[in-house]
């Protein structure tokens, strides 16, 4: 039999198709398989749950309401006693997608949160997409393409944080940011570098900073591995064209994010996870037993929007294990895999394979060495959590390599040694998963794994593992079609490729569509009661406060706030501000120094919640004829916490003030202040002082807020450790505050002049290949 070789490695087409219905086929496909999984989200039949009505809804709300009213959200007063906004990168503000949906907000809030379900699923659909697209721009078949999508796109790590939004939304881009990666590396041009910081730059305003530093090591570990197995063809190439190529890629993806990455990088050195721990940061790895779910996903139980679609989680201490270590991207998929590893002739094989397994390495967290090197080491390492999220890696790495696998197998040459060795694998394998489901029909794993001896959970085990049995079955004869020789390249593609894709896709469904369907519509969570009607009514009186929660109990949840624009001392995000977290003082006190004048009652005898007023609270903004300082912030606490200490009268500073305040003699009123005006980013006061007086105003210190009295500059003050305070000397004074934008104004600058040349180096570069006769 002669030897067939192929300059480009395609399935072959039909006679007589035409060939826009045949480039149009795959894409079609990939939306019909995105609504197919999505269904019920997308009819409204079922809600996305956890973070996505917790966090990302109140969030989108917010923005689009302020968005459409011409406001741009600086300051968040609706959580945690206020924070910022705009600095905190998962609020996206600066994402275009979100400022393409500021014409249809509606403060109907079903309507919201459809806008935030269809963005979740969207970007499911951009990770399909591009990963297709990655594919054949390798020059590597549909069938090809269309596996690795599905793999990617429906896999453990992008359906099991469909509730995380901003982890979707910054990973969708990355098959997008691999594709101009890996064409600037084999023509070296700048557009195509351009082209990659582009896709960079949009997966950092997506907002998620981890997956964003996930993905610039992946590129540097990538551009390193292929420079060293390629060094002979590229060393005369290697200063003098890749480095720079991949720095305008780098660097320019993150200076046209710079509008949101400033004030991000200016908050982070005060919120929660600048005081990180290895320990934390650790918790929660990836097990060495979860390589039993890459062949029998919920072997473990699962976790639904709905409860469960098998048997309770329990291969974690909690249930949010199931989602931050789901490592399943089909059984299809991770078959190809193997063989693209050994049989595949591309030059990506070995950087992925490096790839894979850095990823899983790192991934495992605690359990092996390198994760502690790469957060001791490594820039940016020490401030995330959950290392298992370096499965995200290792998926786009298995998936790219089942691509390879794939167009290898439907390129199947007959007399090449490693198909015989692939295909003893695969008999390999399935003995391997014979033997595994005898050993756990007849109890051998019970002693491994104790919790087995429950009934229910062994019956999901057992049940889970033939199923995953059975499909493994399946992909073996497929593969095996695709090995005949008997047949012709062609046949075995059409025979094999379409029923592999089909395969692919039935497994991934079954394995994820149940997961993100949750069962609470978002006006439901998030009901207009009477409680929040009392409130909205009280708001014209004045600012203040309410402490909706205690202990488990909550009257409003964390994040309601900004739907109703209430200010609440609860939230929900991981950037909560250090200061007001470890404003640990008795809660009397607390909440009457935050100007909490409504609270939460609880009856836990009768299971009865109350709001109830708080008529110590202290105003708003007040005056104080005296202070301490007090220059140990643990120290602050302490004496905040004496009971013998007039917290009401005496304000505790830092610093000595200046003109430091006098006190009265008697009982005399020290002074008036009377609120102008106030927005979320603006405050103006009037103050009448009878002498020098201390100006206290119940709102969060942060240094972005700058102050003046009567039009000149002034310092405001830390007081109480984490509110504000301003010197005032004896008089009227006119008294404005107002949060500095100078740093987000500097971002959007970089920001637009880096996408301005980005564009023209785009535009260049593709007349210069129009002139050249390129594609």
């Amino acid at each position: 039999m002669s030897r067939r070789t192929r300059s480009r490695p395609t399935v072959p087409v039909e006679a007589g198709r035409p060939l826009r219905l045949e480039k149009a086929l795959p894409f079609l496909l990939l939306v019909s398989a995105v609504c197919l999984f999505f269904w019920e989200i997308i009819t409204g039949r079922g809600f996305l749950w956890e973070d996505i009505l917790y966090q990302y809804y109140p969030f989108t709300f917010h923005l689009l309401r302020s968005l459409k009213s011409f406001s741009l959200p600086l300051w968040n007063p609706y959580m945690f006693g206020g924070m910022p906004f705009l600095a905190d990168i998962q609020t996206q503000v600066f994402y275009p997608l979100n400022w393409l949906f500021v014409p249809f907000f509606t403060p109907d809030q079903r309507h919201v949160f459809w806008l935030v379900e269809f963005k979740c699923i969207l970007h499911i659909f951009v990770g399909a997409i591009s990963f297709y697209l990655l594919m054949r721009d390798q020059g590597h078949s549909s069938w090809s393409g269309l596996i690795a999508a599905l793999s990617f796109a429906f896999g453990g790590f992008m359906v099991g944080h469909l509730i995380h939004l901003t982890i979707v939304s910054t990973f969708a881009w990355f098959p997008l940011v691999l594709l101009f990666f890996l064409r600037a590396l084999r023509h070296g041009t700048m557009s195509a570098a351009a082209g990659g910081a582009v896709a960079l730059g949009f997966a950092n305003l997506a907002g998620h900073p981890q997956m964003s530093l996930h993905m610039v090591y992946a590129l540097g570990l990538l551009f390193f591995v292929y420079i060293a197995t390629n060094w002979p063809r590229e060393r005369a190439a290697f200063l003098r064209r890749h480095v720079p190529l991949f720095l305008l890629m780098v660097v320019g993806g993150f200076a046209l994010s710079a509008a949101a990455y400033i004030p991000a990088c200016r908050l982070s050195g005060h919120t929660v996870r600048e005081l990180l721990t290895y320990a934390e940061s650790a918790e929660i790895s990836l097990s060495p037993m979860a390589a039993i779910t890459l062949f029998v996903p919920k072997f473990f139980g699962s976790v639904t929007g709905a409860g469960t679609d098998s048997v309770q989680y329990w291969g974690g201490p909690m249930a949010h294990f199931y989602w931050e270590t789901a490592l399943y991207l089909g059984i299809v998929p991770l078959l190809l895999a193997f063989y693209g590893a050994f049989a595949s002739r591309s030059r990506m094989r070995w950087p992925f394979l490096v790839l894979a397994g850095a990823a899983i390495l790192l991934a495992l967290g605690r359990h092996t060495p390198l994760y502690r090197l790469a957060f001791d080491f490594l820039p940016g390492m020490d401030r995330f959590r959950i290392p298992a999220r370096f499965v995200g890696l290792f998926g786009i790495a298995v998936a790219f390599l089942a691509g390879l696998g794939a167009d290898a197998l439907f390129n199947y040459e007959p007399r090449r040694p490693r198909s015989a060795s692939f295909t003893r694998f695969l008999l390999v394998i399935l003995a391997s998963g014979g033997v595994f489901f005898a050993l756990l029909a007849s109890g051998g794993l019970n002693r491994l794994m104790p919790q087995l001896q429950n009934g229910r959970l062994y019956a999901n085990a057992l049940r889970q593992t033939g199923v995953s049995l059975a499909i493994l079955v399946i992909a073996v004869l497929l593969i095996w079609i695709g090995f005949r020789r008997r047949l012709p390249a062609s046949a075995a593609a059409r025979v094999a490729a379409p029923l592999l894709v089909l395969l692919t896709f039935i497994d991934l469904f079954v394995f994820g569509h149940s997961f993100a369907v949750g069962t609470v519509a978002p006006e439901h969570f998030y009901p207009r009661n009477t409680i929040v009607s009392r409130l909205e009514a009280e708001k014209a009186a004045g600012p203040f406060r309410m402490n909706a929660r205690r202990d488990n109990y909550m009257l409003l949840q964390r994040n309601e706030g900004l739907i109703w624009q209430l200010e609440l001392l609860e939230g929900y995000t991981p950037l909560r501000l250090a200061d007001v977290a470890a404003f640990n003082v008795p809660t009397g006190r607390r909440n009457d120094l935050m100007n909490v004048t409504y609270r939460i009652e609880v009856d836990s005898v009768h299971g009865r919640l109350e709001m109830v007023e708080n008529p110590s609270a202290l105003p708003r903004f007040w005056l104080a004829d005296t202070c301490v300082v007090v220059p140990d912030r643990m120290g602050i606490l302490s004496l905040l916490a004496d009971s013998a200490f007039d917290y009401r009268r005496v304000p505790i500073l830092e610093k000595e003030p200046s003109p430091r305040p006098q006190s009265w003699i008697g009982t005399a009123n020290v002074g008036t202040v009377r609120l102008i005006s106030r927005s979320t980013d603006r405050i103006e006061l009037e103050a009448d002082c009878s002498l020098p007086s201390l100006l206290m105003l119940s709102e969060v210190f942060y240094p972005e807020w700058r102050a003046r009295v009567d039009g000149r500059p002034v310092e405001i003050l830390r007081a109480d450790y984490c509110l504000r305070c301003i010197p005032l000397s004896a008089g009227k004074h006119r008294v404005v505050l107002w949060y500095d934008a100078g740093p987000v104004v500097l971002g959007i600058v970089i920001s637009a002049l880096t996408a301005v040349g980005l564009v023209a180096v785009i535009m260049v570069g593709r007349r210069r290949s129009r002139g050249g006769g390129q594609s």
